[in-house]
């Protein structure tokens, strides 16, 4: 095994198929896992994009009905919804990374030391307890954050491995693996069979929900100021 941090490039072997490219090593720990989730999170600009957007209906619908002196008769609702909304980023950036972080906390089997090996064709990640080897095709994208590496599985695109980037002991290490990583999952992905259409996950149903609400909102208090106009 190899000193914590410790970083080894390896030349090219004969076999030409199973390739070591780069190894390394860390130790993962509680704020690891806290840091990455809350990185993650912050990077799906799709599901903020659309936050904002209903944050942003919700507030001009509440001026709207203010300005024509109607916001009594929906203050109530309104308010429930700016706590809805909360509610949904408080889970999503606090309350579910810390609860990710405190089960890693107590289980050995995340937060030993592991061993990275980057290959041609595949990745392995080992440690005390167990050893993985998964292709390249396993993984849809590398995800960059000031702190850590992404690799965000294929079928389950809300799973990820973690990987600080203090595992590095150098700038160019960091960047052979994201060049490296990058190359395999692309090649990889343009060779793999287009995935099946999946059932909608219980956050998406939340904002459709969300979604659905607002609208019934706004169409109650436009037909309110109508009649009173």
């Amino acid at each position: 095994m190899l000193d914590e941090n410790e970083t080894r490039a390896f030349s090219k072997s004969k076999s030409g198929r199973n390739i070591l490219v780069l190894s390394f090593e860390f130790t993962p720990t509680k704020q690891d896992y806290l840091k990455a989730f809350r990185s993650f999170y912050l990077t799906r600009w799709k599901e903020q994009a659309l936050l904002l957007s209903i944050a942003f209906i919700m507030i001009a619908c509440s001026l709207l009905a203010a300005l024509q002196g109607n916001l009594g008769e929906f203050r109530y609702f309104i308010f429930a919804l700016f706590g809805l909304l909360f509610f949904f980023l408080l889970y999503a950036v606090v309350i579910s990374p810390l609860i990710v972080a405190n089960k890693v906390s107590k289980d050995e089997r995340l937060n030993s030391p592991v061993l990275y090996e980057l290959r041609d064709e595949h990745i392995e990640i080992k440690n005390k307890f167990s050893e993985h080897k998964m292709d390249w095709g396993s993984f849809q994208k590398i995800i960059e954050t000031e702190e850590y590496l992404l690799l965000i599985y294929t079928v389950n695109k809300n799973a990820f491995q973690i990987i600080p980037k203090r595992a590095f002991v150098t700038s160019d290490d960091e960047k052979k693996f994201i060049k490296v990583a990058q190359e395999r999952i692309n090649n990889a992905s343009k060779s793999a069979p287009k995935p099946k259409k999946k059932s909608i996950t219980a956050r998406q149903m939340l904002l459709i929900i969300l979604i659905s609400i607002l609208v019934a909102c706004g169409a109650m208090v436009y037909m309110s100021i109508l009649q009173n106009t």
